[in-house]
């Protein structure tokens, strides 16, 4: 392993942007631009900055800790 740069990918981020920018559907009616749009996302961002890894994280289900310590914690997210 090199200790070269690591492109961190906020996975829902990408995904969210492709999804309602690019407006490609399959031939049954799937929605597939949040897909392939992130695909070429992430193509586009190691092709830029050229990173020895890659680390995508997607958002996991909530955080029951986070919310002991501020009940407020978004509260008004859906």
């Amino acid at each position: 392993m090199t200790n070269g740069p690591i492109l961190l990918i906020d996975a829902y981020n990408v995904f969210a942007r492709a999804y309602c920018v690019v407006p490609l559907m399959s031939s049954h009616g799937h929605h597939l631009g949040g897909t392939i749009g992130f695909m070429k996302s992430l193509s586009m961002y190691i092709e830029k900055f050229k990173p020895s890894r890659v680390i995508v994280c997607w958002e996991g289900g909530g955080s029951a800790r986070r919310r002991q310590i501020l009940p407020e914690y978004k509260l008004n997210r859906k």
